[in-house]
């Protein structure tokens, strides 16, 4: 049983299992109808913030966990590899 209430996905990534709601069909038809969408304004990622989105998602969410909200505003799927210094990501009002 999954601590996600509205779906997840679970895969594999550098050999250890990753339980996740990114790519989950649940999941995007829910943030697609989210006010997230609608009210996203385009950012830069600077230096201090690269591979970091639970920094990000605290910042402009107020929440670490809620990282999978930039995720898929962004179309970034990996939290570890993505989320380089200076790429463009949406981020919430």
């Amino acid at each position: 049983m999954s601590h996600y209430s509205i779906g997840y996905t679970v895969y594999s990534h550098r050999n250890k299992q990753i339980t996740s709601i990114v790519n989950n069909t649940e999941a995007d038809n829910f943030i697609t109808k989210s006010d997230y969408v609608s009210n996203s304004k385009p950012g830069n990622i600077p230096i201090e913030y690269e591979h970091r989105p639970d920094l990000i998602a605290n910042l402009f969410l107020g929440d670490a966990n809620s990282l999978w909200y930039l995720c898929l505003l962004s179309n970034k799927y990996d939290v570890f590899e993505d989320f380089k210094s200076g790429e463009k990501i949406s981020l919430p009002r």
